[in-house]
């Protein structure tokens, strides 16, 4: 049974919490496990004794060791945050390598002294072998590991205040490398509305490269990410997007970091030696916001900054409603036929000049037809594209496609009332014609006239409001609710479908007429069935309108009764 001396043990001890040493104390079974080899004896010039009394209390501090110096030789795929740590734990254990090496030799230590002359050596090692063992697991993902390190990261900010001010410091050290890491990812997203392309695989938000205008958000566990926290951060992030969409570089944006040491206060790890918990959530909620209000600030400040958002909006009310279009359309209706695109789209723009458009503004709208429609669009510029979107814009020109249907069928019918020539075989029926169309034009002209009153109400009411916004977020709400009030105009679901579908009839009754009026009157016409269809989507119109209480169409009941 080998005998060693109290040096000889002492030097053994020394290498138990060394790196990267052998010692014979220890040896490993088949399965990898650790055992004491309790072959060796003390042997004091006098007696022997059995050493592993003294070696037990430094078995654990090996094993720490080991597992720290095997995770950073790991090789593979690692992500920014495992890095960071890796490199500093090389830095720590090349410290702790030189301070346990001085050790070596020392005439003034005993086995009784050396497990209090290695006592803080044992305490960190152990708070960064607990700190790091999400990093060791084996069977899980990269951004598994990482999301339970960082769970692991706020339960060690929290613990510290009840610990010695030693474990305290190691925690602090570890903060003061891997906080800056994580600023790093939170600066890139509030100054480019993206996730460098580093950080894409560890953090709860990524960017897709197939839709890199908006971050994509994974599911996790840790607590970092609170609902105040992510609300600010995609509403920072949407907002730098498009301010960098609109003005690329040339607008500077304060970085998350500044805002983040603001929270904090000057030299908070010096004074306090590491950051606690609730300061860092707390401090990173704080950034998130300042960042996300400077940005949606600044970006309404973009598109309020001249006025081009009030023109738009004032043009857009001016041709969705109908107020400066309708004498085209008629125009338009009649001689479409005969004129070439060209000369319509010039006298859309000559139109529009009467109504007080610029040549500029007229520019700005764009005007394509086919044989059933016209559309009218204007070209809306970066970013006030983010307040009017294209959602609303086809919203209103649904608007403008109902009530200019109504304005042609109630042309047609005033046609008719104007020229008064029946064809010989209708005279004898002359009152009763005369009283269809008065009949049939009484309902289209009030709707009309009712549907383009209430769209100028309605962008009377919701101008100011854009205008008067603080945001962008809160000026497209406000659009927002207007094309809810437009598409509801334009709906067609439960009730809404009856009256739309009356309307329709009365619609296509009156384009009927035209074309008897036009082409003569054949064998198959009907006076009296065609006053009773009248009459029938009448009254539908007016039951209908009377259980619509609080919309546009019930005006219906009263205009018509």
């Amino acid at each position: 049974m080998p005998r060693i001396s109290e040096e000889e043990l002492i030097s053994y001890l020394l290498r138990l919490i060394d790196v990267g040493q052998d010692c014979p104390l220890l040896s490993r079974n088949a399965h990898g496990s650790l055992h004491l080899n309790e072959n060796f004896t003390l042997f004091d010039g006098r007696s022997e004794r059995p050493v592993a009394t003294h070696v037990r209390p430094f078995i654990r501090c090996y094993q720490q060791v080991n597992e720290l110096s095997d995770l950073i030789k790991s090789t593979g795929t690692v992500s920014v945050l495992s890095q960071v740590m890796h490199e500093y734990l090389i830095r720590y254990l090349s410290e702790h390598c030189t301070d346990v090496a001085s050790l070596y030799g020392r005439k003034d230590l005993s086995l009784y002294t050396l497990p209090s002359s290695t006592r803080n050596f044992r305490i960190v090692i152990s708070v960064l072998h607990n700190l790091s063992l999400p990093l060791l697991r084996k069977h899980q993902s990269e951004f598994e590991k990482i999301d339970d390190f960082l769970e692991n990261f706020l339960n060690f900010a929290l613990i510290m205040e009840t610990k010695s001010k030693l474990e305290a410091y190691t925690i602090g050290r570890v903060q003061e490398v891997f906080i800056p890491t994580m600023l790093q990812y939170f600066d890139h997203i509030f100054q480019y509305g993206t996730v460098e392309h580093i950080f894409n695989e560890e953090f709860k938000f990524y960017t897709d490269e197939k839709n890199r205008s908006t971050l994509q958000v994974r599911q996790v566990r840790c607590r970092l990410w609170s609902e105040s926290l992510i609300r600010y951060i995609l509403s920072g992030a949407r907002s730098a997007w498009r301010i960098r969409l609109a003005a690329g570089d040339s607008i500077e944006l304060k970085k998350f970091s500044l805002w983040f040491e603001e929270a904090v206060g000057p030299n908070y790890f010096q004074r306090i030696h590491f950051m606690r918990e609730n300061v860092l959530l707390w401090s990173l909620e704080i950034a998130a916001e300042k960042c996300a209000k400077e940005s949606a600030s600044l970006l309404f400040k973009m598109v309020t900054n001249d006025s081009s958002l009030k023109e738009i909006l004032e043009e857009c009310q001016k041709i969705y409603s109908g107020c400066a279009v309708r004498e085209f359309m008629t125009e338009l209706f009649q001689l479409k036929s005969s004129m070439c695109m060209n000369d319509i789209v010039q006298s859309f723009y000559n139109t529009l000049k009467l109504w007080g458009f610029s040549s500029s503004s007229c520019q700005r709208w764009t005007l394509t037809c086919d044989e059933d429609s016209v559309n009218i669009r204007p070209k809306i510029p970066l970013p006030i594209t983010y307040i009017i979107d294209e959602e609303v814009i086809t919203a209103m020109m649904d608007c403008l496609h109902f009530s200019l249907k109504l304005d042609h069928a109630a042309d047609i019918l005033a046609n008719i009332i104007i020229q008064r020539k029946l064809p010989a075989k209708l005279f004898a029926k002359r009152r009763k014609f005369c009283y269809l169309v008065d009949y049939l034009a009484q309902p289209i002209s009030m709707l009309s006239e009712l549907l383009h009153t209430h769209l100028n109400a309605l962008f009377a009411r919701k101008i100011p409001l854009v205008l008067s916004s603080r945001s962008v977020e809160e000026a497209h709400g406000v659009m927002l609710s207007l094309k809810m009030h437009l598409s509801n105009l334009v709906s067609r679901k439960s009730g809404r479908l009856l009256i739309h579908s009356a309307i329709d009839k009365l619609c296509s009754i009156a384009e009927e007429l035209s074309n008897r009026f036009l082409e003569g009157f054949g064998d198959d016409f009907s006076l009296d069935d065609l006053i009773v269809i009248v009459k029938k989507e009448r009254k539908l119109l007016l039951g209908m309108s009377r259980s619509m209480e609080g919309t546009v169409f019930s005006c219906i009941n009263v205009l018509l009764s």
